[in-house]
């Protein structure tokens, strides 16, 4: 709102796509991250979807060309990338269940009516039932990457 604030005092004009695709990225991003989460870590989570999409669904030359699959230079590229990308996703998970972790604690020990629904996300979820399911940190972390990957199909088109 502030940006269309800004804009109409400029009297610029205003991309309504970018902002509503803005918008809802924000908003899914605040559904899992949480909004403690900060605009380094949104940065970051749209860095790292944007890097990863083009992997998920971009174009094999080996497919097409099956005589370059002999030498694998193509394929040792692309699995140095998606080992970097990988890499950097387990930091910003870990990142985030780390700062969840050190938060949940006091909120355990506090009833469950002292609690609000905006100090919730989805990593709170997930350490509250982790106990009750069996869940690995490892296995909170595959969670957190489906649903990151939902973002990625969300915002494929977009730069998110």
């Amino acid at each position: 709102m502030d940006q269309i604030a800004e804009a109409a005092a400029a009297g610029a004009a205003v991309d309504v796509g970018e902002l509503l695709g803005s918008f809802t990225n924000d908003l899914a991003c605040r559904a899992v991250m949480g909004k403690s989460s900060g605009r380094i870590r949104s940065k970051l989570l749209r860095e790292l979807i944007a890097d990863t999409s083009p992997l998920l669904g971009g174009f094999n030359v080996e497919e097409f060309f099956p005589f370059l699959a002999r030498f694998g230079v193509l394929s040792k590229v692309v699995r140095a990338k998606s080992e970097r990308l990988r890499k950097r996703w387990d930091e910003l998970q870990d990142g985030l269940i780390d700062d969840r972790e050190s938060m949940y604690e006091p909120m355990a020990a506090a009833s469950a009516s002292d609690l609000k629904d905006e100090d919730q996300d989805f990593i709170h979820i997930l350490l509250s039932v982790r106990h009750e399911h069996g869940l690995t940190r490892e296995s909170m972390k595959a969670i957190l990457l489906v649903s990151s990957s939902d973002l990625i199909l969300m915002f494929r088109t977009r730069s998110c």
